[in-house]
């Protein structure tokens, strides 16, 4: 088996860099902005690090229903949305509590729309346009 090297990201060649300043200037009586640098590269290692959710079919549903009421749409096209998704109604029992739409859910609903439009486009039956009189 072979064994592999493991590269140095730059923020964690910078983190040691501050540690070993910050060590030194601990050493001659403490200094407050290197003790503040280095605990905000170690946080921005740890959030890089951090594992992201993943989306269960309840998310989803949550975060369909929280674009469906920015959007000024009903509840029933979440519900919709859903059961193009995952093939299956959501479950009466769950919570209709809206969560904020991530990346994921958003660029979903969007292609979804634009295919939408675009069938709608090819049939010939667009909405007509509000005449301004």
């Amino acid at each position: 088996m072979k064994a592999t090297k493991r590269r140095k990201s730059n923020l964690d060649k910078r983190l040691a860099k501050e540690r070993d300043t910050y060590h030194r200037c601990e050493l001659a009586g403490g200094c407050v902005l290197l003790e503040y640098r280095y605990w905000q590269l170690l946080a921005e290692k740890r959030k890089q690090e951090a594992p992201q959710p993943e989306l269960t079919p309840q998310n989803w549903y949550g975060q369909l229903l929280y674009i469906a009421r920015q959007c000024g749409f009903k509840d029933g096209w979440a519900a919709f949305q859903f059961k193009d998704k995952f093939g299956d109604w959501p479950p009466s029992g769950w919570p209709q509590l809206p969560q904020s739409a991530s990346p994921e859910v958003k660029a979903w609903v969007k292609q979804r729309r634009a295919a939408y439009l675009a069938a709608k486009k090819a049939s010939g039956t667009e909405e007509p346009q509000a005449s301004s009189a």
